[in-house]
């Protein structure tokens, strides 16, 4: 796996994820999944692209269940994009780098978009 994907468990995904200041795209797969071969390769490079903006993470279902029983995996891969702490988009099953990137670009400037607006009405 791509070093920009940090590995998460069931331990350390209330600090890695939900507590995150930047927006986190959990990547929840099995060793045993067939799609989860072919989408680890574009999580890495959508991980890649947005890594200025993007914390991406992966949770091994098998060996992380209470996490994947909490957020209701019922299927791998799921990519799941969290920002501040709350589920923002849920993509189940194999999908494409440009869907992908498109989702995530979407709410990333959302995100941005909303932060800009409270700093502007600060000031």
């Amino acid at each position: 796996m791509n070093p920009k994907i940090s590995p998460v468990t069931d331990s350390s995904f209330e600090q890695d994820v939900i507590q995150s200041m930047r927006p986190v795209l959990v990547y929840f797969w099995a060793d045993w999944c067939e799609e989860c071969r072919p989408l680890s390769r574009i999580v890495e490079t959508v991980a890649a692209e947005k890594s200025e903006r993007l914390k991406t993470v992966r949770l091994d279902v098998d060996e992380n269940p209470r996490m994947a029983a909490l957020h209701y995996i019922q299927m791998v891969p799921t990519v799941i994009l969290f920002i501040s702490g709350q589920e923002r988009q849920r993509i189940e099953g194999l999908t494409n780098k440009a869907h992908l990137s498109s989702t995530v670009d979407m709410h990333l400037s959302d995100a941005n978009g909303g932060i800009q607006e409270q700093t502007s009405s600060v000031n």
